[in-house]
């Protein structure tokens, strides 16, 4: 029970994470062209401009938590510190300023930045923390597929019902349907990053003490490994945002059914999901199969 409680209390953080990130990579660009007033040329721009800046976010992210050092672990306080700024940010990015056009353009630029940052606040640790979660592989394991499992359901379940919700709640009125299903949102990741904190004690130290070093020498150690990993995780998320932004546009003006996007959630959800559940068993079989040998 003590396992599944940590298991359930990390992977949540994931769905939390992506009823927002979800919901920017399918929906955030439909939202600026036809709610917001923006151009589809404006609003790639500002994907590409906070996509990049948020790269260096991820790695500045990274090096923060590896230098810090709190009586709650290295990664966990981020849950609680970055939990309500990633709130505030989704309900500001969906809300639509009485502005002309520039007004518009730096309220998105402002807004969807901070947004990025503020994600790559809870994200980053909640990708780095499971070493300190246990030191069972076996279990790490499970934390990870846990964690994916929860991911997968938060993207299907925006795919499903956001559309809906907006219709519900926006009575006739797009913007304002997405302004409060963001609300919505914001405050259950808020709630799922405080469940997320109060289940991921860390209670594996740090293998080797660091020393010390600036963040300009730790840049500097930067591999070509790194690089090039950094460039892949780069491309494959840049073909993951294009496939989903794309899809409620062939959906909304192609086939003129954007309703069927609660069925492509639904089906997302099906296609992974058996897979998932049973990596862990594999996993315990390889190791066994190689001990073996």
């Amino acid at each position: 029970m003590e396992k599944w409680k940590k298991r359930m209390g990390y992977g949540v953080g994931d769905l939390g994470c992506n009823l927002v990130f979800g919901t920017m990579a399918s929906y955030l660009m439909f939202f600026y062209t036809d709610v917001f007033g923006i151009t589809a040329a404006a609003a790639g721009t500002l994907m590409l401009v906070t996509k990049i800046i948020d790269a260096f976010a991820d790695t500045g992210m990274g090096l923060i938590v590896d230098r810090t050092h709190t009586r709650w672990g290295q990664g966990r306080p981020y849950f609680i510190i970055g939990a309500v700024p990633f709130t505030v940010f989704t309900i500001l990015t969906f809300i639509v300023p009485d502005t002309g056009m520039t007004g518009k353009l730096v309220w998105a630029y402002v807004t969807f930045t901070l947004l990025n940052i503020a994600y790559t606040v809870v994200n980053i640790p909640l990708n780095t923390i499971v070493p300190r979660l246990t030191s069972d592989v076996h279990e790490r394991n499970w934390l990870v597929t846990t964690r994916m499992i929860c991911a997968l359901l938060g993207t299907a379940l925006v795919m499903s019902i956001t559309t809906p919700l907006v219709n519900l709640f926006g009575q006739g009125s797009t913007q304002k349907g997405f302004l409060i299903t963001m609300s919505l949102y914001a405050v259950l990741a808020l709630l799922i990053f405080v469940i997320t904190f109060m289940n991921t004690e860390e209670v594996v130290p740090p293998a080797v003490k660091q020393e010390k070093h600036s963040f300009l020498e730790d840049l500097k150690g930067l591999t070509g490994q790194s690089i090039l990993f950094f460039i892949l995780n780069f491309l494959y998320f840049a073909l993951f945002v294009i496939r989903n932004t794309t899809v409620i546009y062939y959906f909304t003006y192609n086939l003129g059914r954007s309703g069927w996007l609660t069925f492509v959630g639904l089906f997302g959800i099906l296609s992974g999901l058996p897979m998932l559940l049973v990596l862990p068993f594999l996993q315990k079989n390889y190791q066994k199969g190689l001990a073996c040998c």
